[in-house]
């Protein structure tokens, strides 16, 4: 019996809470095809790591290579628990793709901005600079040592007395200077760019109880309730989520007592139906099976019903309903 499976669950009773996926996420692996995405999500503090050069080369082109292929930066992304970036529609949607997000690349600093807001992306000014843009190591303070001092000189550092930091990785060397053409200035007004556009798409949605009208009874705005429900549960990658209809199914009171649509492998169970809203009601319907009926002797039920009578696993489900 699978009566208590999720997808029973949500489509009798209107709900289902589901652990959510995505949120606060931190650790990223961007599709080589878009790497310039990693830079600004690592000028954010971001863990961000981008695919090689031999996995891009691995990675097949054809269309059902790229569904049913092994791709080494799906692989990749799974093992070391980050959330792959891509511009590729098919690399997202593969089903071992379970934490991924599509880029789209024509609206690139708009397709980051709406990735901070639905991964819940941690953007405390305090983090901002802290991973290194070249190799993504952790940027920090250089120390004051002669020898780290002369390393920075020779990276053209000036000696001015303002604050160095290092790559805790690669060894690259950084400082924050005023001129409006450096790469510091540059970097500092991406970072910019992109939290003030975070905060105007922000600015720019409506709340959800604003959206869905206050005091408003969600049976008199089903298609609205429906749709919020829904956008929330995609962007959470969980949470709650819910639909406005009121469904039976129009065998559920046999499928509790051993009514079988489906027997395989040993499986004996109902996990077909038929969902029916309250303006309509069976009439008459055709019998399912209990496990009783594929028994060949008392308590030992056949591997499966298929037979040289009955040639499918599953038993048909037919209903006559009236309108009410």
């Amino acid at each position: 019996m699978l009566s208590s499976g999720d997808a029973y669950k949500f489509l009798r009773h209107g709900s289902l809470e589901v652990p959510r996926k995505f949120r606060n996420v931190e650790r990223f692996l961007v599709d080589r095809d878009i790497s310039k995405a990693a830079k600004p999500l690592r000028l954010l503090g971001l863990d961000v790591s981008v695919e090689s050069p031999e996995e891009r080369e691995e990675r097949p082109e054809a269309a059902l290579g790229l569904r049913i292929a092994r791709v080494p930066v799906v692989t990749r992304a799974a093992r070391e628990a980050r959330v792959l970036v891509s511009a590729s529609k098919r690399l997202v949607n593969r089903a071992d793709a379970a934490l991924a997000y599509f880029i789209d690349a024509r609206e690139f600093e708009l397709s980051l901005a709406k990735l901070c807001i639905d991964l819940a992306v941690d953007l405390g000014p305090e983090r901002f600079f802290t991973r290194c843009v070249k190799c993504n190591g952790l940027v920090l303070p250089l120390a004051s040592n002669e020898k780290e001092q002369d390393r920075a000189t020779a990276f053209g550092a000036p000696a001015n007395g303002i604050p160095l930091f290092t790559c805790t990785l690669c060894g690259q060397i950084y400082w924050f200077s005023h001129d409006l053409g450096s790469a510091s200035a540059r970097a500092r007004l991406q970072v910019e760019n992109l939290v003030n556009l975070v905060e105007e798409l922000k600015r720019a949605t409506p709340s959800d109880a604003a959206e869905l009208g206050e005091g408003v009874p969600t049976e008199s705005r089903p298609d609205k309730a429906e749709a919020f429900s829904s956008a929330r549960f995609l962007r959470d990658g969980g949470g709650r989520l819910e639909h406005p209809w009121s469904l039976r199914s129009a065998f559920e009171d046999v499928e509790e007592d051993g009514a079988v649509s489906n027997s395989k492998y040993g499986f004996h169970g109902c996990i077909d139906y038929i969902w029916l809203s309250p303006e309509f009601r069976p009439s008459r319907r055709l019998r399912l099976p209990k496990v009783a009926d594929f028994e060949k002797e008392p308590g030992k039920p056949l591997p499966s019903m298929v037979s040289s009578t009955w040639p499918s696993d599953h038993w048909p489900l037919a209903v006559d309903l009236v309108l009410s």
